[in-house]
């Protein structure tokens, strides 16, 4: 009578861990609904606002309006000409940065081009690395790029290993 008291325990405990476990997945999923977006091409239009942060994959990936927390974007091309609050990063082969990044900004890929600004640390890995006339960095410059062309503004120092490294902007820390 005792193993089968012990039996019938166990299998109550196997069914109450596994409704424990169902309702914490439907509470989970319904949390993160319409924070990861997937598509060949996946656009956040310029008359939407995400909440929070946003998980973005696809072939190509653009932000035109805000995102209200931290994006993280893995994509061949990802564009970002709108706003993010918190922190960008990005696994990319073109990234083009011409919006608002209010955090820092991680991102690797082939080729990068910031336009926009960058309120924080930009830490860049790249084949080329290009901060335009109109690029700005509110605090440190950090990469690891084959070339740099640095022709914006840059508030902290700049630290980084390139095999070229041109720069015409201006750099108000250390170089």
């Amino acid at each position: 009578q005792a193993p089968h008291r012990i039996r019938k325990l166990a299998w109550l405990a196997i069914v109450a861990v596994l409704v424990l476990v169902g309702a914490s997945v439907a509470l989970a999923q319904s949390q993160l609904e319409g924070k990861i977006r997937s598509g060949d091409q996946l656009v956040v239009p310029d008359d939407e606002t995400v909440e929070g942060d946003l998980y973005a994959t696809g072939g190509q990936v653009r932000v035109d309006d805000t995102v209200d927390g931290d994006l993280l974007v893995a994509s061949g091309t990802v564009t970002i000409t709108g706003q993010v609050t918190g922190d960008l990063m990005v696994a990319g082969g073109t990234i083009d940065v011409s919006g608002e990044v209010m955090g820092d900004a991680r991102l690797a890929g082939g080729q990068l081009t910031l336009s926009g600004s960058i309120g924080e640390d930009l830490f860049v890995t790249s084949g080329q690395t290009s901060v335009t006339s109109s690029g700005e960095i509110g605090e440190d410059l950090v990469f690891g790029s084959g070339r740099v062309a640095m022709n914006g503004a840059v508030t902290g120092d700049v630290l980084g290993a390139t095999g070229m490294y041109d720069r015409q902007g201006t750099v108000v820390g250390s170089e």
